[in-house]
């Protein structure tokens, strides 16, 4: 696997010191809300048994939260049982940062916060989908939606009542264009989708859908019936990155 990584996500901000690197599993985890081991492994270009070492470490210093992923529909003790068992991959375990570590890596986003289980197959697919832009174009800045809800020059814009306008997932940004990134796991009201569709499109140069087979249909069927030209529709890998499967529509 490449050892390259995916670009520092805020403007500006550097990745390149020893303790920055140590601690870019927690940021990665802040800036994703959580973080799947395998992953955050893909990001920063890691094994994911490279990866889990150094996350079981930045807990122990009380910068994270680790915790395996059945363990959010299972008690512990079964947990524990089924992976001494060999049943439960070790790989699918989710973490994210303690006040501690958001202090340390992403004072911004200083606060506490654990996922809920109904999460985790868009956080996958956020992830997934950071990982699929990175390898298209490692020249890219990945800006979470987390910074964008923080972030001045993204929330000066307004409609015309003031309210806000549709907040992308993230930011895929270049010096000469800034491209916004929907994940789509779950199809909405599709007059819910036309106007985010809009809304982004006023804003930025392109749109990029990427979504799960269960969603494409509808997302090429209102390309064209709506004419969004700079709507980019792409195939989200279920079963490449683990995604769960959602409720059946």
């Amino acid at each position: 696997m490449s050892k390259k990584t995916d670009n520092a996500s805020e403007p500006g901000r550097e990745q390149k010191s020893p303790m920055r690197r140590q601690l870019r599993p927690v940021t990665i985890a802040a800036e994703e809300k959580a973080a799947r081991v395998d992953l955050a492994a893909r990001l920063m270009g890691l094994r994911p048994s490279e990866l889990l070492p150094k996350v079981e470490f930045l807990a122990s210093q009380g910068l994270l939260i680790e915790k395996p992923e059945a363990e959010f529909v299972l008690p512990e003790k079964v947990v524990r049982e089924l992976e001494e068992e060999g049943k439960i991959d070790r790989n699918r375990r989710w973490f994210w940062p303690t006040k501690a570590g958001f202090r340390a890596a992403y004072p911004a986003f200083e606060g506490e916060y654990e996922p809920a289980v109904g999460q985790l197959r868009h956080m996958a697919a956020s992830a997934a989908t950071r990982y699929e832009k990175f390898r298209e174009n490692p020249d890219g800045v990945w800006v979470p939606e987390r910074y964008l809800r923080k972030d001045a020059e993204f929330n000066k814009y307004r409609d015309e009542n003031g309210d806000e306008r549709h907040l992308a997932d993230a930011l895929w940004v270049f010096p000469d264009k800034k491209v916004a990134i929907e994940v789509e796991t779950a199809w909405k009201d599709r007059k819910k989708v036309e106007y985010a569709i809009e809304e982004l499109s006023d804003l930025f140069d392109e749109v990029h859908y990427h979504c799960v087979p269960a969603t494409r249909p509808r997302l090429d069927d209102l390309k064209v019936k709506c004419g969004f030209e700079k709507l980019h529709v792409f195939d989200l890998d279920e079963r490449r990155y683990g995604i769960p499967k959602g409720k059946r529509r």
